[in-house]
């Protein structure tokens, strides 16, 4: 029992807090916290968030494969996906907090859906484009494939070299991009779910430490 307890303790030795994640964890916070009041108060829909919508749902429907397959690194498959990166370029310990971050971000997205009770862009808005007769059930905000990916890329972020950190960036803008391009989401449902996602790799990262920091010469 002593053994066991002793490499607990070791598995979750902060070797180092990234103090980036300090201005992460605030920016964030008052994202989200301005998404909420938007959707709430509707503020700026037909103005600014509804053209963004429109724009993105009616890209042609050439890009309708590709973005299924996008939106998946939102998903379980993203999942799968996010461990096997940190398996392979930083350790077990980061794939293990990084399945604490996801599942606590998605539990959290629920919990906010139930509380927002957004409804989906097809209940709100008419010739909304819904492809392959593809149905979205529950509430729309946030968006939980964004809060998934940007929880997973972000707890991520300054724990791979430099080089890497542009496929993040890439992977969470494509994520939310085919979430409106489907029809599921309005932009503020993936802003808020980016920003909820941060959050929550944020925090983790802030109690948990860093379980691999990139070399001295490479750390941006």
């Amino acid at each position: 029992m002593t053994n066991m307890f002793t490499s607990l303790k070791t598995f979750f030795k902060v070797q180092e807090r990234d103090q980036r994640y300090v201005k992460v964890l605030i920016g964030s916070a008052i994202v989200f916290i301005l998404c909420c009041i938007q959707v709430k108060n509707k503020f700026l829909f037909n103005g600014a968030e509804r053209p963004v919508f429109e724009f993105f749902n009616n890209l042609p429907q050439a890009l309708h494969g590709p973005m299924i397959i996008v939106t998946q690194f939102g998903s379980l498959f993203g999942l799968i996906f996010w461990l096997a990166v940190a398996l392979r370029f930083i350790n077990k310990r980061a794939a293990f907090t990084l399945l604490l971050t996801a599942v606590t971000a998605w539990l959290l997205d629920d919990l906010v859906k139930t509380m927002v009770s957004r409804d989906r862009p097809l209940l709100l808005l008419n010739g909304v484009h819904i492809f392959s007769g593809q149905t979205f059930s529950g509430f729309g905000f946030p968006s939980g494939h964004s809060t998934f990916v940007a929880a997973c890329a972000v707890f991520l972020y300054y724990q791979l070299e430099p080089k890497y950190r542009k496929y993040l960036i890439a992977a969470i803008l494509l994520v939310g991009i085919s979430r409106m391009f489907l029809g599921a989401h309005f932009p503020s449902d993936v802003l808020g779910g980016w920003a909820l996602g941060s959050f929550v790799a944020a925090t983790s990262s802030l109690i948990f430490g860093m379980s691999k920091t990139p070399p001295a010469n490479t750390k941006a």
